[in-house]
């Protein structure tokens, strides 16, 4: 369980800098900045990649991480989702051969709060700050207050 954790942890130290998620991040935020309707993230998991995404639309917006985290944490209310996820796993395990206790899986579909502050601690460790890193994804200031404009009354 320790080692899947860690591969966990050290999914979210990656996850932000790997070339395809920047480009999907950029576009997803650019994509909300313009169409100025609700914003749709769809993933195959929609938790990780996604939990990282909505939090970083919502710091655009203001959002306290306190209140990203909350938000983050809704994931886990929804036993459904989780037991599918476990379900899926279970199923990807057997195709392969392998076997897959529950522990193993509960620790892959998971949602923490060390989860999304791991990423957040990466970010700040390679571009000082979240709004730098925003940045540094080529999302203009004009593109940020667009965000803003769009989605607080």
């Amino acid at each position: 369980m320790a080692v899947l954790r860690e591969r966990v942890h050290d999914f979210y130290r990656d996850v932000a800098f790997e070339p395809r998620h920047i480009e999907n991040f950029r576009r997803a935020i650019e994509a909300g900045a313009q169409a100025r309707l609700p914003i749709l993230i769809h993933c195959a998991v929609g938790k990780d990649r996604t939990g990282l995404l909505a939090s970083l639309i919502q710091h655009i917006l203001g959002v306290s991480e306190a209140d990203q985290i909350t938000e983050f944490l809704l994931t886990r209310q929804d036993r459904r989702l989780i037991d599918e996820l476990n379900a899926r796993l279970f199923d990807a395990a057997r195709k392969l051969g392998k076997t897959l206790n529950l522990e193993a899986s509960e620790a892959m579909t998971s949602v923490h709060p060390e989860n999304l502050e791991i990423a957040w601690a990466a970010i700040r460790e390679r571009h000082g700050s979240i709004d730098a890193y925003v940045a540094a994804l080529g999302i203009a200031p004009e593109t940020a207050a667009a965000i803003r404009a769009a989605y607080l009354v």
